[in-house]
């Protein structure tokens, strides 16, 4: 709040927002999806998104395509489980980030090789992708 005073900020149940219908144009989940290892939840929170997103509004989704080896809460989503929580809205997802532990090894040393293994597919971790309400 010190750094954002003119931000309205609310701590709150994800699956049950205290917010109308279609009130936001954006909405950000960023590494949330992958923290909610119940699929029910999942689901629930996702329909909630879906009803306070207005229409026309964009939802932007980033998260772990796959599971954190050092912690078990964390479960990875494949491309066909996001899509399936959002099928009636457009848009995309794409793999991008290079695998931490190897961007944290290559990257302080060159950030030009990090940039070049990020361009294999196979070495990144997470899905960023856009969403839009129809």
């Amino acid at each position: 709040r010190a750094i954002l005073p003119k931000a309205n900020l609310f701590v709150g149940d994800a699956s049950n927002m205290p917010f109308e219908n279609d009130f936001f144009d954006l909405i950000l989940a960023s590494t949330l999806f992958t923290s909610i290892l119940e699929k029910k939840m999942r689901s629930d929170i996702a329909s909630e998104i879906k009803r306070v997103l207005k229409k026309g509004g964009v939802f932007l989704y980033y998260d772990f395509a796959f599971d954190n080896p050092h912690n078990p809460n964390v479960k990875g989503l494949k491309k066909s489980d996001v899509l399936k929580l959002f099928p009636e809205m457009k848009g995309f997802l794409k793999r991008t980030t290079l695998a931490p532990p190897i961007s944290r090894m290559v990257a302080p040393v060159s950030f030009l090789l990090a940039s070049f293994l990020e361009s294999f597919p196979f070495l990144r971790t997470h899905l960023i992708g856009v969403f839009i309400k129809e």
